[in-house]
């Protein structure tokens, strides 16, 4: 039964037992805890020790092109002011100096980020010239080094593959970002004039040693087929003439990018 009214809530419990055992209990509503810091403390304690703890180095990779798609890393140019703006000054840079074709759309912005209504496949298709692809994926690169730069990460070394070595280079504080995106327009402007009619390329999952010893067996195509890269144990890009044939047996990719990937 409820006793009498305290600040506290209060119980009675009887018990009388047919042994003849009885017993009465007083009970109470327990008191709320109030809040000790504890968990807060511990946390603190957990950020202190990783703030003291011995930072791995980093090194940072930049790849080449082929690794271009419409709207990539569209959630940092929607959230990062830093790459937003590294995306605006770079395609300000190229329309001030006439760095992309006349012919073509006068914004690298709109080229990457073409919006809503734009058509899939021709975005898609004009993202894949190589002229706008490796500028793109340049300076997507660029934006992204500055992000993590914003976040306090240096890198203790810098790689690049094919296009990716002038990104490095850029992030080493070989090159001012202008220079090195004025000679990766040019590049690119220089390999999209080239006639693509009569020249492919292919990857093949094969060593460079394998497959230069099956071009130099075959006769046919000694001066059609060749080794344009070695890009690691199994990964080899072979360029050539149209007309030029693979020997059988060789697990070839023909490259798109109208002939020319780099």
């Amino acid at each position: 039964m409820a006793g009498e009214k305290t600040e506290a809530l209060l119980g009675a419990v009887s018990s009388f037992g047919f042994g003849g055992s009885n017993a009465h209990a007083i009970v109470e509503v327990p008191a709320r805890q109030g809040p000790t810091g504890r968990d807060a403390a511990y946390a603190g304690l957990r950020g202190a020790d990783a703030a003291t703890e011995a930072h791995q180095p980093m090194v940072w990779l930049f790849t080449g092109q082929g690794s271009q798609y419409v709207n990539m890393a569209k959630s940092l140019y929607e959230t990062e002011e830093s790459f937003r703006q590294t995306v605006k000054e770079c395609s300000a840079y190229l329309a001030t100096e006439k760095l992309l074709p006349t012919e073509g759309p006068s914004s690298l912005e709109d080229i990457i980020y073409p919006g809503q209504d734009a058509d899939a496949e021709e975005a898609e298709h004009l993202l894949m010239q190589t002229q706008y692809s490796q500028v793109a994926i340049f300076v997507v690169e660029l934006a992204l080094t500055r992000v993590l730069k914003e976040r306090g990460l240096r890198p203790a070394a810098v790689l690049g593959h094919s296009l990716g070595e002038y990104a490095a280079a850029v992030t080493a504080g070989v090159f001012s970002w202008r220079d090195a995106l004025r000679v990766v327009a040019v590049r690119a402007r220089i390999m999209s004039e080239q006639d693509p009619q009569d020249g492919v390329m292919a990857a093949c999952r094969l060593s460079a040693a394998e497959v230069q010893a099956a071009l130099d067996s075959d006769l046919k195509n000694l001066k059609s087929v060749a080794v344009a890269a070695d890009n690691g144990p199994r990964s080899v890009v072979v360029s050539g003439r149209r007309e030029g044939s693979l020997p059988q047996g060789f697990a070839c990719l023909p490259l798109p990018a109208n002939g020319r990937c780099c």
